[in-house]
């Protein structure tokens, strides 16, 4: 008959193997945001070797802070369309202004010979031909004007108009871009799509994909023209007035 001492040893041995269990703990996957995301994908537009950075619509200067810890020398102005924002900025880059691209002059606030000028998409609806030349002025011989601009014709803003949800319909276009600064001699433009995880995922559903094969069918009938993929919600243009990659 087993004594409490054999069931005091048996436990004692069960809490020994217990310990000698390799436990495995897997790490944890941090959970981005999307501010965070719009923010990293902003800072991989802009170039390193700027010295000299201007972010238009910069929300809390999150980009800015990821670029300037890979390029530390630079300096990275941002216009904020709110007082708020221009604070919240201003306590990580180099300067913050109350500012929109359409009624900022750079050139009053001492910012001249600038390397890199950049558009986050909600600043990107003030623009107009005088106000990107009015920019383009204020840019180094080797400068860089970079857009993250919305696409007018994006498919998952038009499924909600259809759903019936307010949607705000972008007054600049990618293409339009292209052309005014081209017209403006600069030596190099490119509109390249800027895709996320959202994109992707309703680019490989084939509801989305029947609809839009029926909205450019309905395009080619009435003789219109749509350059831009209706999968993507974000384009990239990018502008340099020497012919560089």
């Amino acid at each position: 008959m087993p004594t409490s001492a054999d069931g005091g040893a048996k436990e004692k041995e069960e809490r020994m193997a217990e310990k000698k269990r390799v436990r495995v703990t897997l790490p944890q996957v941090p959970q981005v945001s999307e501010e965070q995301q719009a923010a990293e994908q902003l800072a991989d537009l802009l170039p390193t070797s700027a010295k000299t950075v201007v972010i238009f619509g910069s929300g809390s200067g999150l980009a800015g802070q990821i670029f300037l810890r890979r390029a530390p020398f630079a300096r990275v102005y941002g216009f904020l369309p709110s007082k708020a924002e221009a604070q919240a900025a201003g306590r990580v880059l180099t300067g913050a202004f109350v500012g929109t691209s359409g009624t900022t002059d750079l050139g009053m606030y001492g910012l001249l010979d600038v390397d890199c000028i950049a558009f986050a998409p909600t600043s990107c609806d003030g623009l107009t031909k005088d106000v990107l030349l009015r920019h383009a002025s204020v840019l180094s011989a080797d400068g860089q004007m970079v857009f993250a601009v919305e696409n007018p014709s994006y498919l998952g803003r038009m499924l909600l108009a259809l759903d019936g949800q307010p949607v705000m319909r972008p007054s600049c276009a990618p293409l339009w871009i292209s052309k005014v600064l081209r017209e403006a001699g600069f030596g190099c433009v490119y509109v390249t799509p800027l895709m996320n995880e959202a994109d992707e995922a309703r680019r490989k559903n084939e509801s989305a994909r029947a609809l839009a094969d029926r909205m450019k069918e309905f395009v080619k009938e009435e003789g219109l023209s749509v350059k831009l993929d209706p999968f993507v919600s974000t384009y990239l243009v990018r502008a340099g007035r020497a012919k560089q990659p």
